[in-house]
């Protein structure tokens, strides 16, 4: 027997893939009564099981509420798998510190995790790497009758965008002591972080701006979500004995439906390959 690297490790489906990992648990139900001498016991319970996997890149091949099977190689040929769903993919743009555009996928399990199941997995392409320094935010607020003129936000440092989906969990007689889910709402959210644009924060965007974003990747690939509302402002940090950059985050949320030109409209999210995330077809 002997002792591995993560070195052949890969994900199916996925390219560019940094690390996987997955946890299994029972949460075991106590029980503690007159005859039990001071002592808590447990018995058996339905068992569940979660992971993630990271990647490079901006658009993996699974999003939130999608239902897939998981397949990790440990070696290229062996590994584990599952029927998983996803929970949330979050992608993070770094400018200040260079490092490229990656991607974190968080599932969870929806029945039996097997292992040492064959995994003969490859990943021969060539990787695409979008440098942090590349990487771009532009922001559009509504005006009268339709969004003005997008602007970047000065100072930018760094971006995310998270994806996420409040799947639903379940056990019953039929599931066959493992833990199972269905697909739950979605929410879209993205947060930026800045350093403030002389003592007047010219680079601020008031909570409750209505918005157009676009986070880009490199000049040609992008998400963009169009009908967002700004959430918050954080961390408005002035350090005199430091003393640090002033700088400050803020946040957002995808609002789906809002008023453009006095009328109702319902908003979209276009993913950096093209296609339509939301509203679905």
């Amino acid at each position: 027997m002997s002792e591995l690297s993560g070195l052949l490790g890969m994900v199916n489906g996925e390219k560019t893939v940094r690390n996987w990992r997955i946890s299994e648990t029972a949460s075991l139900p106590p029980y503690a009564a007159s005859n039990t001498h001071g002592i808590v016991g447990h018995v058996r319970a339905n068992r569940d099981w979660s992971g993630s996997f990271e990647l490079y890149g901006d658009l993996p091949a699974v999003l939130p509420a999608e239902n897939f099977t998981f397949l990790g190689s440990i070696d290229g040929a062996k590994g584990v798998s599952g029927p998983a769903i996803v929970d949330e993919v979050v992608i993070n743009y770094d400018i200040e510190g260079g490092a490229p555009v990656s991607c974190t996928v968080n599932f969870s399990g929806n029945g039996a995790l097997l292992v040492n199941q064959t995994a003969a997995l490859s990943d021969t392409d060539l990787p695409t790497i979008y440098a942090g320094i590349d990487t771009s935010l532009e922001l559009a607020t509504m005006g009268a009758s339709d969004w003005n003129t997008a602007a970047a936000p000065a100072h930018l440092r760094t971006m995310s965008l998270t994806l996420s989906a409040s799947n639903v969990s379940y056990a019953s007689s039929d599931t066959e002591g493992w833990i199972k889910r269905k697909r739950g709402n979605i929410t879209v959210s993205f947060s930026y972080s800045v350093y403030a644009e002389d003592e007047e924060l010219a680079n601020y965007v008031a909570a409750n701006t209505l918005c157009k974003v676009e986070l880009f990747s490199n000049a040609a690939r992008s998400w963009i979500l169009e009908g967002c509302l700004m959430e918050s402002i954080s961390d408005v940090v002035v350090d005199i004995e430091g003393p640090a950059m002033v700088g400050f985050t803020q946040a957002g949320k995808f609002c789906a439906h809002f008023l453009k030109n006095s009328t109702w409209t319902e908003g979209e999210i276009i993913a950096p390959d093209a296609s339509t995330y939301w509203p679905p077809a």
